[in-house]
């Protein structure tokens, strides 16, 4: 297992699956390495979402002349970011990239949010909350 510490909590970078309790935001990569957000007390309340994305992993050049970008950084920063958009929005990837793409899903939210990008261990990495929703079990919603 690796660690890093951000300012907005713990990573930890393991093989899966993750063994930590479920209350904290993970996300897989394409080798199947799970990634685990730790975040400090003051994100528990609200929503969290987090992606991950492998920097040596090719990109299919469909997505790229879709996108229109042809680096791959850039790719992978703008696709994580969606991801966790549309996770923390609840919203499904293919709904959210039919109606916005990979355009800077900032400015869609109509409400506070927080989006940190970084890379690490050359993945490309994105946590994100959302204020106005405070974390809840899926089960609870259904009721």
């Amino acid at each position: 297992m690796k660690r890093a510490d951000t300012p907005w909590g713990a990573l930890e970078l393991m093989r899966a699956p993750a063994p930590t309790p479920s209350r904290y935001p993970r996300s897989y990569d394409s080798a199947g390495r799970c990634l685990v957000w730790k975040p400090t007390e003051a994100f528990l309340s609200f929503r969290l979402a987090c992606d991950i994305e492998d920097l040596r992993r090719p990109v299919p050049s469909v997505l790229f002349r879709r996108y229109r970008t042809q680096n791959r950084s850039d790719f992978l920063i703008r696709w994580t970011r969606t991801e966790v958009f549309a996770k923390l929005f609840r919203v499904p990837l293919l709904i959210w990239l039919s109606a916005h793409g990979l355009e800077d899903p900032g400015v869609y939210s109509p409400r506070p949010f927080g989006l940190l990008t970084l890379e690490w261990e050359g993945k490309i990495i994105s946590l994100g909350y959302d204020t106005r929703h405070i974390h809840e079990s899926p089960r609870r919603r259904y009721r």
